[in-house]
């Protein structure tokens, strides 16, 4: 009889403690996406842009410098950071010569009018050269035009391998494309480069991004007041601030949840206050009445 009560007691227990966890689940997911009793919701702060970027194609490619370090501020177009491109560089210096050199043209073309002397004295003159003389002086004359255009062949093949060094050494500098803080670097000065993870990222979060789950009631009611051309703005509660920041739309997902029971907002606001991203924040939608009031500028 004490065993089963025991039994019985136990689970009470472990039913409690079941239903408390789905209960508590339920509340983590309503928490995001339904309004509280002041009319708000919960968001979740997200960079506006994001890159990771890569140094270097081969295994093999070696780190000559690191230019930024982490929390700096970068702009588009700044050079984060080199390979090693000297053995490129000495390269480029020498095709780079050859590419620009006008003697072999020039000696061909001296060739060629050498030639082209020599087929003139010769012709009209049968009396002092026989037909074959003639004849090859002036296949000679031909291969000198031959020349010509071989040399600058040549001149031409030079100049492209010059233009591929110059992609290649500019492929082992890392540019920032966009301009933001450098939140990760994972290369350091001296170490052989690993083309399979981002050598360094960097994110922007000005402005700031706000994802949001509006529940699809409301949803729906905004959708057809933005295909009505009037302007929604929500409202984003910035940590110790007083008043909503004003948060522009600029993507509506197209597909619900799984649930079918919310719609993912993404908002705007210029993060004039540089709040991280990745932070819970709560938003106040639109006004209906107010909106639908509302007369479009």
């Amino acid at each position: 009889m004490l065993m089963r009560i025991q039994r019985f007691l136990v689970l009470v227990v472990l039913c409690g403690g079941l239903l408390a966890v789905a209960d508590a689940q339920t509340v983590n997911k309503d928490d995001n996406a339904v309004p509280n009793p002041g009319g708000e919701l919960f968001g979740h702060t997200k960079p506006c842009e994001k890159a990771d970027m890569s140094l270097g194609s081969r295994s093999s490619d070696v780190v000559l410098d690191v230019k930024v370090k982490r929390g700096d501020v970068v702009k588009p177009g700044q050079v984060l950071a080199v390979e090693d491109a000297r053995e490129e560089e000495a390269e480029l210096k020498t095709t780079e010569l050859m590419a620009n050199s006008e003697v072999a043209v020039r000696a061909a073309g001296t060739t060629r009018d050498q030639k082209k002397l020599e087929v003139g004295r010769m012709t009209g003159k049968e009396n002092v050269f026989n037909g074959y003389e003639v004849e090859k002086a002036k296949l000679e004359l031909d291969l000198a035009e031959l020349d010509i255009e071989k040399a600058l062949l040549e001149q031409a093949r030079y100049k492209s391998q010059a233009e591929q060094l110059r992609t290649q050494i500019a492929r082992k500098q890392l540019i920032s494309r966009i301009g933001g803080v450098v939140r990760e670097i994972n290369i350091e000065k001296g170490a052989v480069v690993d083309p399979q993870k981002p050598a360094i990222v960097v994110i922007n979060n000005s402005p700031l991004w706000v994802e949001v789950n509006v529940p699809i009631e409301l949803s729906l009611k905004l959708i057809e007041l933005q295909q009505a051309n009037k302007k929604l703005e929500f409202g984003v509660m910035l940590p110790g601030a007083k008043d909503p920041t004003p948060a522009r739309v600029i993507f509506v997902d197209p597909e619900a949840d799984p649930a079918g029971d919310s719609q993912r907002w993404v908002l705007e606001f210029p993060n004039t206050q540089q709040v991280p991203s990745g932070i819970r924040l709560p938003v106040i939608p639109p006004q209906l009445d107010k909106v639908a009031d509302a007369k479009v500028k």
